[in-house]
């Protein structure tokens, strides 16, 4: 038999026949095709870890719900030995945690200890939570130092609410400008201290309000604080035994208390802007001064008329509004002085016209208290 086997080796070559029998040599012998090798088989699935086991663990590492941990643990094992599964050491060490910590707890039932740690833990979190930076008191908040030393530097103190004994409570803050004297200077202590006694005044505003201990109280920022930007003083009233509140205003008082007391309030505000220069040196600031007092006296005279008062409280409200007007005309003829005797005479003529008689009575009427303060100005008259 002849095989043809062509070959294409181009343009210039011929087809020819060959005798496979003319061919010298055995035949090539026959290789079976080239297959590629099977790949590996994959490897086998990890078994899972138990769920419980883990929760079991967790649960005896942080000791909470100690029979829980004690539970979980066992059904785990149960659950591992059953269909298997990682996770026994876990469930084994969660037993044993959990074990500890239900024996500790039963222990501390029976002996009481969990009663006094609940109670420790429960009064840590109350006096976390009632302590307060003395940098972020805000007005009408009442406080304890701690240790009771007021003259002491702190940096927290204990908020307590005002109906209770408390050491302070605060009556504003005010921020230091630019061109304000630094707190650490005697000026700037100085400053700050005007600046409380105006706060006070604007919080109680019922001079006849205070206890006859209560004094004035402020923080300044310390050096470390000025440099970091604190410019705050925040102001406060102080005193042995506060059980209540010092604030007099719309939460405290009614109308017709108010507006008694802002009449008074105008007229003292007044009389306290009496000049420190000797009349002698300088007697214009002085005849400005009863200038001034004239005013607020009659202005004060009329708003005491207008008001349409509880009927038990208007005889006495009108007769304070008459001393008003009487000390007001005094207080203008003392800015007509002539000499300096002439305007005391007038001045003493105007204080004696405003009785400390007629103002209990009027304070009295209205439900105010009707002690006079140690220093009261107009003690006396006729």
């Amino acid at each position: 038999m002849f095989t043809s086997v062509c070959a294409n080796t181009g343009p210039t070559r011929s087809t020819r026949t060959v005798d496979p029998s003319a061919q010298s040599g055995p035949p090539y012998p026959q290789h079976p095709s080239y297959r590629p090798p099977s790949p590996y088989p994959p490897p086998p699935r990890p078994e899972s870890v138990n769920g419980l086991a883990i929760t079991s663990l967790v649960v005896g590492v942080v000791c909470c719900l100690p029979p829980l941990g004690l539970v979980l643990g066992a059904v785990a094992l149960g659950q591992i030995s059953r269909k298997g599964g990682r996770g026994k050491g876990m469930a084994i060490a969660g037993i044993v945690l959990s074990s500890i910590s239900t024996l500790l707890v039963l222990l501390m039932v029976v002996t009481g200890a969990a009663g006094d740690a609940w109670n420790g833990f429960r009064d840590g979190v109350e006096g976390a939570s009632r302590s307060k930076s003395t940098q972020n008191l805000r007005k009408g908040e009442c406080f304890d130092v701690p240790g009771g030393d007021l003259e002491r530097e702190v940096v927290n103190v204990d908020i307590v609410p005002c109906d209770e004994r408390h050491d302070a409570e605060v009556t504003g803050t005010y921020r230091f400008k630019r061109s304000d004297p630094a707190p650490g200077s005697p000026a700037g202590e100085t400053f700050a201290e005007d600046r409380c006694l105006d706060l006070n005044d604007a919080y109680v505003p019922d001079s006849w309000a205070f206890p006859d201990d209560v004094e004035m109280y402020y923080y300044l920022p310390t050096r470390q604080g000025w440099a970091r930007g604190d410019r705050a003083v925040t102001c406060a009233l102080t005193g042995d035994g506060l059980t209540r509140s010092l604030r007099v205003g719309p939460g405290t008082h009614d109308p017709d208390q108010l507006s008694y007391i802002n009449a008074e309030h105008a007229v003292e505000s007044a009389a306290y802007e009496e000049p420190d220069a000797d009349f002698s040196d300088d007697p214009a600031p002085y005849r400005s001064w009863a200038k001034e007092m004239a005013t607020v006296l009659a202005e004060q005279a009329t708003a005491l008329r207008g008001r349409s008062w509880p009927e038990g409280a208007s005889p006495s409200l009108t007769a304070r509004a008459k001393q008003f007007e009487a000390s007001g005309k005094a207080w203008a003829v003392a800015a007509k002085a002539a000499d300096e005797d002439a305007f005391w005479a007038h001045v003493t003529a105007a204080e004696w016209a405003l009785t400390t008689e007629t103002r209990i009575a009027a304070r009295d009427a209205l439900g105010l208290s009707t002690t006079p303060p140690p220093d009261e100005e107009y003690a006396t008259g006729a």
